[in-house]
């Protein structure tokens, strides 16, 4: 659960004039396969992961890919 409130706090914090589509990546296999997947969620995270796939939507484009955690740092760095 803490990593996909994570991935939806990012979200928010995307710039409105963001142009091009984004990658969200996690290292969270669960939490990106529930994403990916079209399913309908029923559990103590589904609020988090609607809210989540909302956001992407608005972000034409983006996508959300599972990193393995040695490959998961900072791009910016």
């Amino acid at each position: 659960m803490a990593e996909a409130w994570a991935i939806l706090e990012a979200l928010k914090r995307t710039p409105i004039t963001a142009a091009a589509a984004i990658e969200i990546q996690s290292d969270c296999k669960k939490v990106v396969t529930a994403l990916q997947n079209q399913d309908n969620y029923f559990s103590a995270v589904s609020t988090i992961l609607h809210q989540i796939k909302a956001r992407m939507e608005d972000l034409q484009g983006s996508k959300i890919v599972h990193v393995k955690y040695q490959s998961n740092f900072p791009n910016n760095l």
